[in-house]
């Protein structure tokens, strides 16, 4: 917004939301365009690019409760989002490539590939002290897959169980951070004084 042109939060982040605007629309016309080989490194791009952001925000509090919910809880769902499709797209490119998983079945690949995304958002709660908006996503992502494998043409009903452990590994962990970090004195001072995180 105009009022905030001059804010140094804004100017920290608004380049890096905007290269990843640029490089979601690289993405999505990269798939539309059956360039499957190509949107693996520009979604790991956007990744990059989003965790920075997210590092960002915490690193620079927000100097209110607007800017918490709207800077905040936008870069977080878009983060937590980009984490499960970061996963859905490399496996889809395997997949497509021929990739027969060295033996091993496919069901012990998506268990591991539940499993780091399950590590990734354990982390973001961690860093994040407890942030809503990055779990949220992540974890409707993952409640997503465990629907969708419970459907008649995909069905796997140990991937589907491997998801909903994951995601309710993360919201578990997110709770427990988010009580532990409005625990400290410090983090309490600062939401005081800078309005709210989500």
């Amino acid at each position: 917004m105009p009022a905030q042109k001059r804010a140094a939060r804004q100017r920290k982040l608004g380049y890096l939301v905007a290269a990843s605007l640029l490089l979601n629309a690289a993405w999505i016309l990269s798939v539309q365009f059956d360039q499957l080989w190509l949107s693996v490194p520009v979604i790991v791009a956007l990744l990059a690019v989003l965790v920075r952001a997210f590092a960002v925000t915490i690193k620079n509090p927000p100097e209110s409760a607007v800017d918490g919910i709207v800077t905040d809880g936008t870069i977080g769902l878009y983060l937590g989002w980009v984490c499960v499709a970061t996963a859905a797209n490399v496996a889809a490119v395997l997949v497509a490539a021929g990739f027969d998983g060295w033996g091993i079945d496919a069901e012990v690949w998506a268990a591991a590939v539940l499993a780091l995304t399950g590590v990734v958002g354990i982390l973001l709660a961690v860093y994040g002290g407890g942030r809503i908006a990055p779990a949220l996503s992540l974890v409707w992502g993952l409640v997503w897959v465990g629907v969708a494998r419970l459907g008649d043409e995909q069905f796997s009903n140990s991937t589907a169980i491997g998801a909903f452990i994951a995601a309710g590994v993360i919201v578990l962990v997110t709770v427990v951070a988010r009580v532990h970090a409005q625990r400290t004195p410090l983090s309490a001072q600062l939401r005081r004084a800078r309005g709210t995180r989500l």
